[in-house]
């Protein structure tokens, strides 16, 4: 009886061991499998280490300390934008100023004293008119000191009235002559045109008005008006220049047929 439960016993262990091995062998790995597993996970060791390395020599970034400006500067350079503006438009005042002031004094110069010339101006009004190192100097169209300005020239002194608008005028350039400029006589006609010369360009112009004065007026060559739109018993208005000989002998300047 001892014996077959011994063997019994023994046969049952030996069918489960058997079982187990069996089921150990059903799920044991190829071994073609395992080696490529192993080769994977080699390379991706590889891959990890070196990144792991970079990132921890990278160095840290550091944040820029923010610059900090003190109340004083503040006030500077507020003090400083102020200043450069006040003095922007003080320059612009003085600038408008100035313009309204520049005059030029034309007449006889009758007096010099030191800096200081005396222009009669406008019959018997005297100017004074004060100079300095920057006052340009001009007599008879070449350039020369103050002294080498006389009395009695005709001057044309070109400058501005002194601080708070006062009676002196400070020049900037003295132009001198030593006789007075003498410009050509201009006259103006309202008339009728009596009779036309067609071949020398002129034509006869009888004034209105109680006393009439016969005119001879002359086109120049190079007038822009024709001599075909002046027509006998038309009115026309004319400003001519008169002979030095004749004043009734004028050449025409401008001209409107009415």
């Amino acid at each position: 009886m001892r014996s077959n439960t011994g063997n019994t016993s023994s046969t049952g262990s030996t069918g489960l061991s058997q079982t187990c091995r069996s089921e150990a062998e059903g799920r044991r790995i190829p071994a073609g499998l395992f080696s490529s597993l192993a080769i994977i996970a080699i390379l991706l060791l590889s891959l990890i280490i070196p990144l792991q390395t970079a990132f921890a020599l990278s160095p840290t970034p550091t944040q820029a300390a923010t610059p900090t400006i003190s109340e004083d500067e503040v006030k500077n350079s507020l003090q400083e934008r102020l200043k450069k503006a006040a003095q922007e438009k003080g320059e612009k005042a003085d600038q408008v100023l100035g313009a309204k002031n520049k005059l030029a004094v034309v007449g006889k110069l009758s007096d010099v004293s030191n800096n200081t010339l005396t222009i009669r101006a406008g019959g018997e009004t005297n100017e004074l008119v004060t100079t300095n190192n920057e006052t340009a100097f001009i007599r008879n169209n070449k350039t020369v000191k103050r002294e080498d300005i006389q009395i009695g020239d005709w001057v044309i002194a070109m400058g501005y009235r002194g601080d708070n608008g006062n009676s002196v005028v400070i020049a900037k350039r003295v132009v001198a002559k030593d006789k007075q400029t003498e410009y050509p006589k201009r006259t103006a006609v309202k008339g009728i045109i009596k009779s036309v010369q067609t071949n020398k360009k002129t034509f006869i112009l009888n004034s209105e008005g109680a006393k009439s004065v016969s005119y001879t007026v002359n086109i120049p060559s190079k007038s822009e008006i024709k001599i075909s739109d002046v027509q006998e018993g038309k009115t026309v208005v004319l400003i001519g220049e008169p002979d030095k000989n004749d004043d009734t002998k004028l050449t025409v300047k401008a001209m409107k047929i009415l």
